[in-house]
This record gives C-alpha cells, sequence and structure tokens, in this order.
C-alpha cells in the first residue's frame, strides 16, 4: 500500500491548520482562570488573577454575551481606568489592544503578568516602542529614550535598540531579530482586529444600544483620565508615523 498520499495529505492538513491560526503560536496561560459580573449585564468575563473582593470594582463589555460570558470582540473597561480590546472565544480572551494610561496604548499580544508582544505607543510623540517582553526575555526598539533602555534593562535579560546601536551587528543578533519580527507580527495581526473594532464603534455599525448606554454612562460617572468612548477612533496607529527612514527600512528588512 502506497502511504506517501497519506503523508502528503497530513503535512498538507498540519500546514493548514497552522497557517489559518491568527494568534495560537504565543499562547496566554490562564492560570488561575476566575470571571467577574459584567456591569450592567447579565453576563461574566475573565479576569486575570483572582477577583477582588472590593464590591465597589466594576468591570464594562460593549460587545455581546453568549451563554453567560463575554463572547467575540470588545472592549472591556473597569472602573480603575483599564482598558482592553478583546476577541473572546470559548470564555476567553484574546486581548489586542491595552490602555492603562492616558498618553500610551499598546498593540500586539497582550499577555499575563505584564508581558506583552507588539508595539507600546505614546499618542503625542513617535516614541513607538516595538516590544518582545516574554518569560523575562526583554527586547525594544526604542530610539528616543536611551535614558528609558538603560533603566528597564537594569534587571532584564535581553537588548534595548537605540539609534547608537542599531547598526551594531554585535547587537542585532539573530535573536533580537527574531524577537522583533515576533514582535511586528503579532502588531500587524492584532491591529486588523483593533480596525474591526474601530469601524463598527467609530460608524456606529451593530453596535448593542445597551451596552453603548452602560459604557458612556461608565466614562461620565469615573471620568477616566478625562477619556471618551470614541476617542479611540482618532488614535493613530500606525508604526511608521514621524519614523526615521532607517527604522522603517530595518523593520521591513527583518
Amino acid at each position: 500500500m502506497n502511504k506517501l498520499p497519506y503523508l502528503i495529505a497530513f503535512i498538507f492538513i498540519v500546514f493548514f491548520i497552522n497557517a489559518c491560526s491568527s494568534h495560537t503560536e504565543i499562547n496566554r496561560s490562564f492560570d488561575p482562570i476566575s470571571y467577574m459580573p459584567i456591569e450592567g449585564k447579565n453576563c461574566n468575563m475573565y479576569f486575570e488573577g483572582t477577583p477582588p473582593s472590593n464590591a465597589s470594582y466594576k468591570v464594562y463589555w460593549d460587545g455581546k454575551c453568549k451563554n453567560g460570558f463575554a463572547d467575540g470582540l470588545g472592549r472591556e473597561l473597569s472602573n480603575r481606568g483599564v482598558e482592553f480590546i478583546a476577541l473572546y472565544d470559548d470564555k476567553l480572551p484574546y486581548y489586542v489592544y491595552s490602555k492603562h494610561d492616558i498618553d500610551e496604548f499598546k498593540i500586539g499580544n497582550v499577555l499575563d503578568n505584564g508581558d506583552f508582544i507588539g508595539i507600546q505607543f505614546n499618542k503625542y510623540n513617535s516614541n513607538h516602542q516595538i516590544t518582545y517582553n516574554k518569560d523575562g526575555k526583554y527586547f525594544i526598539l526604542d530610539t528616543n529614550a536611551i535614558g528609558r533602555c538603560n533603566m528597564l534593562f537594569t534587571q532584564s535579560k535581553g537588548q534595548c535598540i537605540t539609534k547608537n546601536n542599531i547598526k551594531d551587528k554585535n547587537i542585532i543578533t539573530n535573536e533580537v531579530k527574531d524577537a522583533l519580527k515576533i514582535a511586528m507580527n503579532e502588531y500587524e495581526k492584532a491591529l486588523k482586529i483593533v480596525n474591526q473594532y474601530k469601524d463598527r464603534i467609530c460608524s456606529m455599525k451593530s453596535l448593542d444600544n445597551e451596552a453603548y448606554n452602560v459604557m458612556i454612562n461608565a466614562y461620565k460617572k469615573y471620568n477616566l483620565y478625562d477619556a471618551s468612548y470614541f476617542s479611540i477612533c482618532n488614535q493613530n496607529m500606525d508604526y511608521r508615523t514621524n519614523k526615521p527612514q532607517y527604522i522603517i527600512d530595518f523593520l521591513e528588512s527583518l
């Protein structure tokens, strides 16, 4: 019996599954798995770690729910000022956007314990940090903040790429290139999902009126950094903005 056709078919199936997987290369640990009730909705959402016992802590969700849990694409908000855009599947999220501060936001694969792979944006300037931060390894491309690089890497294992060493072959090793390439890939994949969310929110398409009202009232009630529910519509999410050409060339050569 000729087993070659079966072998070829098996290889094709494995390749197809890997090619179609949009965010499974880098897995979240989800340990432990906890949930919190969503304010204004009769359903729950994932909460990293142990949910706070303080009843004043609130979480909000402008997406849909399925079988009592957040489902599909939406934005999370807490009354502590933390925002995420997430794609929920089987009760668990794939976080593609986070905002903990009025000045900065992240697009990429937002992982547990502060780990992140993607790009961190500062909305007031071009200081966009391409970051690979996972499992104790930290690689970052930050051309405008050499002092901050020195501070970050005092206790970190990895490399900080600045305008002073971007052409140093002893610094730009294959490990560094691979890490930054993964960060750019995670950013590109996450950006597609973020733009899907923006298309829905910013054009008011398929917006759940109940969820919209709950979120708007949450922003008004907590006055979160004077944020607006629609401020995301005006955020520039292109890493190329105001970047020197040599930076763009370096990233596109990875």
